[in-house]
């Protein structure tokens, strides 16, 4: 009899064990939610205070109220619904098993954030860093400007 409780304790506590590496092995739906960018509906139900429809400045927080003069298109002081949704997508932070780096953004997007007067072009002015250093290498047709393709072809030369 002695020997049978004896069973039956050391049975409970390993499948004691077991049930708790389970529970701490998945995660929590907590978890999951915040990983998840909340939707367009979601981001209104929260923010739009005197439920007219539409986000003012004063109504946004984080990254849109950061944002705003970006994600409001049609420049009337409001973001609807559509200018939202239409908006590019903030970036988030790894985690922290992947070293908490942003990712990187590509050639056009950095093309687009330094090509200020919106030409389709870089001039050696508007280039900056190792761009602005190995202007002359890049520009292959050399007419004083850097064009997307241009940028592209050295980008693939240096992965090589």
């Amino acid at each position: 009899m002695k020997f049978n409780t004896h069973k039956v304790r050391l049975f409970s506590g390993i499948i004691a064990c077991l049930f708790s590496i389970v529970l701490t092995a998945q995660p929590s739906n907590g978890n999951q939610n915040r990983q998840q960018r909340p939707t367009t509906d979601e981001i209104f139900k929260m923010m739009d205070v005197n439920e007219d429809g539409k986000l003012s400045l004063k109504e946004v927080k984080g990254p849109l109220s950061k944002d705003f003069s970006k994600i409001d298109i049609d420049e009337n002081g409001f973001i609807t619904k559509e200018e939202l949704e239409k908006a590019p997508k903030p970036e988030r932070q790894r985690n922290q098993q992947q070293g908490n780096t942003k990712q990187k953004p590509n050639t056009a997007e950095l093309f687009k954030e330094m090509d200020t007067d919106n030409d389709s072009k870089l001039s050696k002015k508007e280039a900056r860093g190792h761009l602005a250093k190995d202007f002359e290498k890049i520009d292959a047709d050399e007419d004083g400007f850097l064009t997307l393709k241009e940028l592209e072809n050295a980008s693939k030369a240096k992965r090589k």
